[in-house]
């Protein structure tokens, strides 16, 4: 191991543990160099702040204001789409026309029939069992449909995530 020596008052620095190369001698000469070390005037670039630093070409005050920056270049042309929840939330996501209706509304409409494989839907089971009721979207909201009456119907919870967001039907009457 090489021998170092004490960057504040020249003496030559213990043998470090573990393969560490040591700066100081002591804790008291590290302190020392803090005080003495040359300070630099600087203003935040992000939130424009004056502070101290110990480089001249320090550009944030903080690593919060960093972070805040990158994230500020990266989301720059990002366009905001609230992240609601439900349908709603999927609707303004996609950008199609949402109307409030009662789920079931829509079942006690289409008589508690599946629409997708036409089987009786028990209105006594509930989410999560695969033959629950469940809304479906006939133009799913991913391809344009809207969240209104005229674009739902009633389907077993199984039938409506074998569709997923095609547009066919016939794949999943053939699961059911």
């Amino acid at each position: 191991m090489p021998r170092t020596w004490c960057v504040q008052c020249g003496k030559e620095n213990p043998l470090p543990k573990r393969g560490a190369v040591r700066r100081f001698c002591s804790a008291a000469c590290r302190e020392k160099a803090k005080e003495t070390a040359e300070r630099y005037n600087a203003v935040c670039e992000f939130c424009g702040d004056p502070f101290r630093c110990a480089r001249a070409r320090q550009r944030f005050c903080s690593l919060s204001c960093v972070t805040s920056h990158k994230n500020a270049v990266r989301y720059a042309d990002h366009v905001y789409v609230p992240q609601g929840k439900g349908h709603r939330g999927r609707a303004q996501r996609y950008g199609v026309r949402y109307e409030v209706f009662a789920a079931r509304d829509v079942f006690e409409r289409d008589g508690w029939a599946c629409g997708l494989c036409e089987g009786d839907v028990d209105p006594k089971v509930a989410w999560p069992d695969p033959w629950s009721a469940s809304l479906d979207h006939v133009v799913p909201m991913s391809r344009g449909g809207d969240h209104v009456l005229e674009n739902v119907q009633c389907a077993h919870l199984r039938c409506n995530i074998v569709k997923g967001a095609s547009l066919d039907a016939g794949t999943s009457a053939q699961a059911c």
